[in-house]
């Protein structure tokens, strides 16, 4: 069994380097902060791909791997555990973050004491996320996120930065507003039914059947999960926020804090509330239409590089959430799966942006000409990240969406639960269109074109580009290739015990 050390060195780890970054005791040196940072990160990851290969190999890990008592008096605990959906999510998290300090040592020119430090808090925030087995340890984190976050969207972002991180600030409070009120809700209805005071969340999932309000108690959730996701209509953050991020921070945005509420519904309403989640989920699903209709349709519409990434999000997480709402196992694997899967595609996109903008200083697509020609090492990369994220076969992002469609389409709950999955198949194709939109108006349109920039003399991708963009290849062709390597480790998660266990 994992030591009680290991998940605290995972997820503290990350907080230990960023006060140790901000401290005296380091010398506000570009080369060796950004050196120190970038090799901690790497550790970190091969630190998290040991745990999952012990897990991977023993299969015998606690829910909950540690326990302290924080507020006695109101049962709170310092409780943090892993399971296969946790460590799915921490492995990808951290992978995303080391990606994400290699590329900034070209997009990060100042205060990089304050930025690493940052970088680093914000790991931790997730991590605590993803393994807070308490409701109330799981908010201290999920609020603790937004500090970091502030500062790296307002302080290297464009020039709009500031007004971008008010708004995501102040979208974010208010939804976690609501899920504040839901979680208290979930912590009264299980005192007045058990008459103990405890916070953790395997105690209250065995007592939420007999909870009154559960419909209500899971809105509430809903919503402050649903502005972080986002879920229409509460997206309007999101758009701004990517364009005006720098490169690296849109990166973690998109890969990483948009999954958080997808995990959040999957962890309290589908697990802690399923009978509610039930009679939630056909609503849901017409929403995560509108989310892939609305995404499309605006993705296509952008002439900025990085609004067009930023509405394809918004599209993306719809189709997560119909494969959460198919309520059956290859629906909910689809989900998750595509979780991984959108977040490297969003990250290899994000990456070809920056490139692109570090080189031409515009992510104008009507002023972006005959890129292919200047940077053909890039427009290779560019191809196949853009293939993947058209969901073509032999890529991740085929499995995940294949798995959520058809979860809809086996579902027996609702019969026009099967006429959303087919339209939005169909509505799919425009992923297609708006990607390669981007490809051939950014790589092909001819250079004599109206309002074409002329570039004589532009340098392709350097060694640090080249080894982002190849590992996001790899990885990406790996699990599209063999997805059985990912889809056995979740499958016999405690998600799936529920699914099991509940009359859907």
């Amino acid at each position: 069994m994992i030591s009680f050390l290991t998940v605290l060195i995972l997820i503290f780890s990350p907080l230990v380097i960023a006060g140790l970054i901000a401290s005296p005791l380091f010398k506000n040196n570009e080369v060796v902060i950004r050196r120190f940072a970038k090799s901690f990160s790497v550790l970190h990851f091969f630190y998290t791909a040991l745990i999952i290969g012990f897990y991977t190999k023993t299969s015998s890990l606690d829910e909950t791997v540690f326990s302290a008592n924080w507020i006695n008096v109101l049962g709170i605990n310092f409780s943090f555990g892993l399971d296969e959906l946790t460590l799915c999510l921490v492995g990808l998290t951290s992978f995303i973050f080391m990606i994400a300090l290699i590329l900034s040592k070209l997009n990060i020119r100042n205060k990089h004491k304050l930025y690493y430090s940052m970088m680093f808090l914000l790991e931790t925030a997730v991590l605590g996320v993803f393994c807070a087995r308490d409701i109330f340890m799981f908010f201290l984190f999920w609020e603790l996120e937004l500090i970091p976050m502030y500062f790296l969207i307002s302080q290297w972002g464009d020039t709009n930065s500031k007004k971008s991180a008010f708004k995501f600030i102040l979208y974010t409070f208010i939804g976690s507003l609501f899920m504040l009120v839901g979680l208290l809700l979930l912590n009264y209805y299980n005192f007045s039914e058990s008459g103990i005071l405890s916070g953790d969340m395997a105690t209250i999932a065995q007592n939420s059947g007999a909870f009154p309000m559960p419909v209500l108690i899971s809105i509430l959730l809903l919503i402050g999960f649903g502005v972080k996701m986002p879920i229409f209509p509460l997206h309007p953050w999101l758009p701004d926020v990517h364009t005006d991020a720098v490169t690296p921070v849109s990166i973690i945005l998109a890969a990483i804090l948009l999954k958080l509420g997808a995990y959040g519904i999957i962890r309290f309403n589908f697990q802690m509330l399923p009978d509610a989640f039930v009679i939630i989920a056909p609503f849901l699903c017409i929403l995560a239409l509108i989310n892939i209709i609305y995404g499309g349709i605006l993705a296509y519409s952008q002439t900025d590089i990085k609004r067009i990434i930023a509405y394809s999000s918004i599209s993306n997480m719809g189709l997560i959430l119909l494969g959460i709402c198919a309520l059956n196992n290859v629906g909910m694997t689809g989900g998750i799966f595509h979780i991984v899967g959108h977040a490297l595609i969003v990250t290899g996109l994000f990456t070809v942006a920056g490139i692109i903008y570090l080189r031409t200083k515009t992510r104008d697509m009507t002023a972006l000409c005959g890129l292919a020609k200047h940077m053909p090492v890039l427009f290779g990369f560019a191809t196949i990240i853009v293939f993947a994220g058209a969901g073509l076969p032999a890529f991740a992002g085929f499995i995940g969406e294949l798995l959520s469609i058809m979860g809809l389409l086996i579902s027996d709950y609702l019969l026009w639960i099967k006429i959303i999955a087919v339209i939005s198949i169909t509505i799919m194709i425009w992923a297609t269109c708006y990607l390669l939109k981007f490809l051939h108006n950014t790589f092909y349109t001819r250079e004599n074109s109206e309002n074409c920039l002329v570039f004589d003399k532009i340098r392709d991708i350097t060694r640090h580009e080249f080894l982002i963009l190849f590992l996001i290849t790899v990885v990406l062709l790996g699990l599209g290739l063999y997805p059985d390597s990912l889809i056995s480790f979740i499958k016999d998660g405690t998600i799936f015990e529920t699914l099991k266990h509940c009359n859907f």
